[in-house]
């Protein structure tokens, strides 16, 4: 992959962290936040200045020799060499190209402390270096505190750190404890130079050497490679230019750096945006409806509208519920849906979500929207017709048989057609009777069914629209951070895969 594809990708890295960053806002904690916005930061002013370029940072303490090994490194006398402690009080800068002053001066290096390695004499010599730009910074134990900020504000900027330590103050507190214990996972930006390696009796050499290696894994640095090196004597100084040499002539440093600030950026939102969290609160919302209708009587409310046939009667009318009522209800569908939601989180759902008196109302409301049809049903009607109809032919028919036969009045065969008729009048209002009540009591049911589902959608309605958008808006903008997160990593992922890395 060229400088220009590596660029392309890494700023699709870098947009995937910021938008992470906005839909998440102030929910993503302060201290992880603040490091990831620093990272991105960085990660822009340096593509904004290409990564052909491999910037290298001598960084060490009062005494440890940086500035005659950068001097050595670049086989210039330019930067300052003293007896006076602290000695390297500005940044002094090597290029091995002629275009990056726009770099050095967004490092923050002073025109005059620069210097281009190829307009000296021997710069034909020097193209194995070509891109590097090596730095002398300030002394990290300095007493002076702008010093100290120096080196802080410029290291996170640097593609490689060089760390020189000397034979006595390799161990130093400060610099385990202020600056390499926090650099775990970035072990790949990082090497090791042990100076003055001349005052160390030479059978005593690769003793202090794996010394020095043993404190790195201590601090979690395990794979960190250990030079050594005598800026006095020129010892190592070859096998340290080498080394530069072989990573410049690498991928890009420059992109090798913001990649893997980038990817410990991204491990780090990742980190506090849970994967356990539910991308939707869908899954709580039958449980929650079942709960509501239980608060407003459903089950009592239905068999009342199940009898009202007659007078169209709002149903469930009677009664609403209060606030209290619903706090244990809002309490759940707050727990369940805020299952592993960081704190922020959490508050953000509690804020999103309407109060117990909203909710309570909602719920009234819905319950008395619900209106039954007035009256009996066609069937009810028909039936309750035809069975007056038969009883009231039944009836007449054998008023009129009793008649005939008491006066004798009629032949036999009308007196028995009447009375086969009022019979059958009788059997036809008994079956009608029957078949009447069986259309009311299936009425009732349909018309309980119906009322019942009516309030059921209501309540859902309440349901969604005060607790599962709200819900799901948080739920889904910790969903679009995490996948934004991930994306960056995965584009990384995605890069070794096809470079073969």
């Amino acid at each position: 992959m060229g400088a220009r594809a590596d660029e392309t990708e890494l700023r699709g890295r870098v947009a995937d962290l910021r938008s992470a960053l906005s839909v998440a806002g102030e929910r993503i904690p302060a201290a992880v936040r603040t490091a990831v916005d620093d990272a991105l930061t960085t990660a822009d002013g340096r593509l904004d200045l290409g990564v052909e370029h491999t910037v290298v940072a001598l960084v060490g303490g009062t005494g440890s020799g940086k500035s005659s090994l950068f001097n050595a490194i670049s086989r210039m006398t330019f930067a300052d060499v003293g007896v006076r402690r602290p000695t390297t009080s500005l940044m002094t800068a090597c290029a091995w190209s002629e275009r990056a002053d726009a770099l050095l001066d967004w490092v923050g290096v002073d025109r005059e402390r620069r210097i281009n390695r190829f307009s000296s004499l021997d710069g034909d010599q020097e193209t194995q270096l070509s891109g590097l730009v090596l730095l002398d910074l300030p002394d990290h134990d300095s007493v002076a505190t702008v010093h100290r900020e120096t080196v802080d504000r410029v290291v996170p900027m640097a593609d490689l750190i060089v760390w020189v330590v000397d034979p006595q103050k390799y161990a130093d507190h400060a610099l385990h404890a202020g600056y390499l214990q926090g650099m775990a996972g970035v072990e790949g930006s990082m090497l090791v130079v042990l100076n003055q390696l001349d005052t160390v009796p030479e059978g005593q050499r690769a003793e202090i050497l794996a010394d020095v290696q043993n404190l790195l894994t201590v601090d979690g640095l395990g794979e960190v490679e250990v030079l050594g090196a005598s800026a006095v004597t020129g010892d190592g100084i070859a096998e340290i230019r080498a080394r530069l040499a072989t990573i410049v002539g690498q991928r890009s440093r420059a992109a090798l750096r913001v990649a893997t600030e980038l990817s410990r950026a991204a491990e780090q939102l990742a980190d506090v945006l849970p994967a356990e969290v539910a991308r939707r609160s869908a899954s709580g919302v039958p449980g929650t409806v079942d709960a509501l209708a239980d608060l407003v009587g459903l089950p009592e409310r239905t068999t009342t509208a199940a009898h009202t046939l007659d007078d169209g009667t709002r149903a469930g009318a009677d009664g609403a519920l209060t606030a209290a009522s619903v706090t244990q209800l809002r309490e759940a569908w707050l727990e369940r849906a805020g299952a592993y939601l960081g704190p922020a989180w959490r508050d953000s759902l509690v804020e999103g979500t309407p109060e117990d008196e909203e909710i309570a109302r909602r719920a009234t409301e819905a319950v008395r929207a619900v209106r039954l049809p007035a009256g009996p049903s066609r069937g009810v009607r028909g039936w309750r017709a035809a069975t007056a109809v038969g009883a009231v032919l039944g009836v007449v028919a054998l008023v009129a048989w009793l008649v005939l036969v008491l006066t004798d009045t009629a032949a036999d065969d009308v007196q028995l057609l009447l009375l086969g008729l009022g019979v059958v009048g009788v059997v036809l209002g008994l079956v009608g009777v029957l078949a009447w009540r069986g259309a009311r009591r299936a009425q009732s049911r349909a018309r309980a069914e119906a009322f019942s589902g009516e309030v059921r959608e209501g309540l859902a309605r309440v349901v969604h629209d005060l607790l599962e958008t709200p819900a799901d808006a948080v739920l889904g903008a910790h969903a679009e951070a995490r996948t934004l997160a991930l994306a960056a990593l995965s584009r990384e992922a995605a890069r070794h895969a096809r470079s073969g890395d």
